[in-house]
């Protein structure tokens, strides 16, 4: 809730969201990871 409220009171501040390149410099894999992730999740749950 705070943080909603923060935004509606501050529409023009940027948020920390990190840039794929930060991303990948912390986790390197990460690409493979969330690749891996996605065809789990669809085996898991397709049809």
């Amino acid at each position: 809730m705070r943080a909603g409220a923060y935004f509606l009171d501050n529409p023009m501040d940027t948020p920390f969201i990190p840039s794929w390149n930060r991303v990948t410099s912390a986790i390197p894999d990460i690409k493979e990871q969330l690749l891996e992730a996605v065809e789990l999740d669809n085996q898991e749950f397709r049809p």
